[in-house]
């Protein structure tokens, strides 16, 4: 929080190492960071909300993953990324109807995530800030899997 405003960022964390945990797991983390990356330089002003997020669900279907993007299949999230500001979730969210352009000065957070039901979740979230040409990521944490104690 600043000045009260808030901000919104997942890191996965490897309990007991990162070596513990299975390759598929890794790579799966991973493809979650390109999408974040991919859909964050498709954001600029002007942009659809909806835009992005069809981008992220494309995306998805791509890879073969549409069945556990954004949680496991029936009950899957209907969003990869919302805005931030006096609250953690608000306007504009990146999610289907959401059609009124970005614009310089919003903020928003993008947060991919796959579910293996039954063995674990994975996934990042950043927050980023609409600039006159395209978005600047707002925290400055690495993005990759983190060791856990």
């Amino acid at each position: 929080c600043y000045n009260g405003y808030l901000s919104d960022c997942t890191r996965v964390v490897a309990v007991g190492g990162v070596e513990t945990v299975d390759d598929d797991l890794l790579e799966a983390q991973a493809w979650c960071t390109s999408v974040l990356e991919q859909v964050a330089d498709a954001a600029r002003p002007g942009v659809a909300p909806s835009a992005l997020y069809q981008l992220a669900l494309d995306i998805a279907a791509d890879a073969g993953h549409a069945d556990r993007f954004m949680g496991f299949a029936p009950d899957q999230a209907r969003f990869v990324g919302h805005g931030i500001g006096l609250e953690v979730d608000e306007y504009p969210f990146l999610a289907r109807g959401f059609d009124d352009p970005l614009e310089p000065g919003m903020v928003f957070a993008l947060e991919p995530k796959l579910v293996f039901p039954g063995r674990a979740a994975v996934g990042i979230e950043d927050a980023f800030i609409v600039t006159e040409s395209g978005v600047e990521a707002l925290p400055a944490m690495p993005r990759q899997v983190l060791q856990g104690a």
